[in-house]
């Protein structure tokens, strides 16, 4: 990464820090560091963190000036013998502005083992744009098995909650309660929703964190994120 001055003063040095630590300095006319990731297995669920990245001028007066920071992503391989292999594909983005958003969710058990349906979580950030309360409408919700009972309704199972990061920026959790059926390895599970405003005006979906859909939609085992990337 290259680091230089954006306006005229008296600079001796430049030096660029990564979570605190130095990574590398430069002089007057600029830096170019080099920022290696961690190697090895990640300590988070899903392999993401983020790198705080800021550099500090010091004038040629002795006084230090730091600018505004940078934050970057840094994904490494996780542990598969303690990760949770879980992948959520959704359905239905729906236009700009809409009274319900419609999704679909199709949760997959990608690992080799059995996942409790009890742990897990799926997120979705969105933005409240009325002062008023949000509702899930659940319409259907259900599992294909490869032997008895060959499939599992799990429509009047799957539960919300809702949460505020802050202002209007908010976020619906969608699990599961009193599901005596696990996800079995390589099986799906999908969700059939509809989010609305309690008095039914329209959402702008485009402020929404998670309207685009993919790494948006984040996925919780044990309250440990183990897909998608949080805002």
């Amino acid at each position: 990464m290259v680091v230089e001055p954006t306006g005229a003063g008296s600079i001796s040095s430049i030096s660029v820090y990564a979570n605190g630590t130095l990574i590398g300095k430069g002089d007057a006319d600029g830096a170019k560091v080099i920022y290696n990731a961690p190697t090895g297995f990640a300590e988070s669920g899903n392999g993401i963190s983020k790198v705080v990245i800021t550099a500090a001028a010091t004038l040629t007066s002795g006084k230090v000036v730091f600018c505004d920071p940078v934050i970057i992503t840094v994904k490494q391989p996780v542990n598969p013998s303690t990760k949770a292999a879980l992948s959520v594909d959704v359905l239905g983005l729906g236009g700009a502005t809409e009274t319900t958003i419609q999704r679909k969710y199709t949760l997959t058990n990608n690992g080799d083992k059995d996942v409790d349906l009890s742990k897990v979580k799926i997120r979705y950030y969105y933005t409240k744009d009325a002062n008023v309360e949000q509702v899930l409408y659940v319409d259907a919700a259900g599992m294909q098995l490869d032997c008895a009972p060959w499939y599992v309704n799990a429509t009047k199972n799957v539960t919300s909650t809702f949460g505020i990061i802050s202002g209007n920026d908010c976020y619906c959790d969608i699990s599961f309660a009193d599901l005596e059926t696990a996800l079995p390895a390589g099986k799906s599970i999908s969700i059939d929703t509809r989010l609305a405003n309690n008095n039914w005006s329209a959402f702008d979906q485009t402020n929404d964190y998670s309207y685009k859909g993919g790494e948006t939609i984040c996925v919780y085992y044990d309250d440990v994120l183990v897909s998608g990337i949080e805002p």
